[in-house]
C-alpha cells in the first residue's frame, strides 16, 4: 500500500544552510523547483541545480530542452523556489504537478493556502526573459 506524500506544514523557500554538505563531506549544490509558462499559457514544472542555465536550455529549444516546451516559446519563468535537497525537490515537484491549473496560479502568486513552499522569484532578481 502506498503512503501518500505528506508535506511539512511549511517548507519555506528560504536560503538553505550555507555550503550544505553530503555524508561524504562534499559541498552539495542547492536544488530549485521552477514553473515555466509557454505561449499557450501552459505550465511546465521542473527541478534543477542552476535555474538560469536550465531556463536558457528551455529557451534555446536545443537538445536539452524539455520536449513539452520545444517550439512553444516565448517562455516565461513564473515560479522558483530553492530547497535543501534533491529528494525534497522531487517530492515537491510531484506535489505541484498534481495541482490543478487554478491552484498552480495561486501558488505562483503566493495565494495558495497551506502551500508547503513560496515563490521567491521576485525576491532576488527578475528571471523573466
Amino acid at each position: 500500500m502506498r503512503v501518500p506524500f505528506r508535506h511539512k506544514t511549511l517548507l519555506s523557500c528560504t536560503i538553505p544552510s550555507i555550503n550544505p554538505k553530503n555524508s561524504n563531506g562534499k559541498t552539495v549544490a542547492p536544488w530549485y523547483i521552477y514553473i515555466v509558462e509557454n505561449k499557450l499559457s501552459h505550465y511546465y514544472t521542473g527541478i534543477c541545480t542552476n535555474i538560469e542555465r536550465r531556463f536558457e536550455e528551455h529557451q534555446s529549444s536545443g537538445p536539452k530542452c524539455a520536449r513539452a516546451l520545444k517550439g512553444k516559446g516565448p517562455l516565461t519563468l513564473k515560479f522558483s523556489c530553492k530547497v535543501d535537497s534533491h529528494s525534497e525537490a522531487l517530492k515537491l515537484e510531484i506535489w505541484i504537478k498534481k495541482l490543478n491549473k487554478p491552484n498552480k496560479i495561486k501558488l505562483v502568486n503566493n495565494c495558495l493556502c497551506n502551500a508547503p513552499l513560496r515563490n521567491t522569484l521576485g525576491e532576488d532578481k527578475n528571471h523573466d526573459k
